[in-house]
């Protein structure tokens, strides 16, 4: 009979022996199936209903490491870091290398052209800081004089002429220049500014001084044995000629 319910075609395996059992109860009861049948009904019906246990504890099990999965795949994803053909990581990583590559570079100075130091200060050993100036560099590439001309001379210089410098360290030392340029502006020394508005004085001087304004002479004569230093005094004769085998100069601004 047991199998004949199992047979049943539209019920669970369990509802089959849930229902079988229902039904030989009362006739256990009254003797007309035999106990050991009835006890061969409990017992099955007890294992389906373990099986069950076990079936439903391996589907959320199985639904536990599906979400776990989905979850690894979303941080995978995640530490890849790939938008498109761009992978954050990667670019990250360049930046970095780059950076300490830079470092590298940052541990020798190297002059941008030939120049003399000075101004230097500091012993092996002693710490530095960022940002820090440590020395300056002469610039040995080009050299100037400047010299300040009156207003009413300006007229007369021009870009491109020849001139006679003479240095104060070198008596009878005369080097060739040629003028590069004529300076466009200077600070008046008579208007005081305060605010927006300029303050005038209400006096008057009778007497005015005419104003001077830089001119720079490039010097195209070297000589090693004597040196050029900035800031030496100098005395400038600009010739009115142009300057040979010297390039016109741009004004300088």
């Amino acid at each position: 009979m047991l199998q004949w319910f199992l047979k049943l075609p539209g019920l669970k395996p369990k509802k089959y022996l849930h229902n079988y059992l229902e039904r030989i109860a009362p006739l256990a009861a009254k003797q007309y199936v035999t106990a050991d049948q009835f006890k061969q009904a409990q017992a099955k019906y007890a294992a389906s209903r373990a099986e069950l246990a076990d079936a439903r504890a391996k589907e959320l099990s199985a639904r536990s490491a599906i979400s776990e999965a989905k979850s690894d795949s979303r941080r995978a994803v995640s530490l890849i870091a790939q938008v498109g053909d761009v992978n954050a990581r990667i670019e990250a990583a360049k930046a970095v290398v780059a950076g300490a590559e830079l470092d590298v570079e940052y541990c020798s100075v190297r002059a941008p052209f030939n120049a003399y130091v000075t101004n230097l200060n500091t012993r092996e050993g002693e710490y530095v800081k960022a940002g820090t100036q440590l020395f300056a560099l002469v610039d040995d590439r080009y050299w100037y004089a400047i010299a300040n001309f009156k207003e009413t001379y300006l007229q007369s210089i021009k870009p491109g002429q020849e001139a006679d410098v003479f240095l104060v360290g070198y008596p009878g030392k005369r080097y060739r220049g040629v003028v590069t340029g004529i300076g466009w502006a200077n600070s008046p020394d008579n208007i005081k500014q305060q605010g927006v508005l300029p303050e005038v004085d209400r006096t008057l001087n009778w007497v005015i001084l005419a104003s001077r304004f830089p001119v720079r002479i490039e010097i195209s004569e070297r000589d090693p044995e004597h040196p050029l230093r900035m800031g030496m005094t100098a005395f400038v004769t600009v010739l009115d000629r142009p300057a040979e085998n010297v390039d016109k100069p741009s004004t300088s601004r």
